[in-house]
């Protein structure tokens, strides 16, 4: 992935917007978690 993306302006920003996205669902999950404990 990470060697298409260098070809492809329009794949590496999916790519960082997908991180991100998943960053921030990790964080809620981790959170709920921590909340149920």
């Amino acid at each position: 992935i990470i060697t298409m993306a260098a070809g492809s302006p329009e794949l590496a920003e999916l790519t960082k917007i997908l991180a991100k996205i998943n960053y921030i669902e990790s964080k809620k999950q981790k959170a709920k978690e921590d909340r149920q404990k």
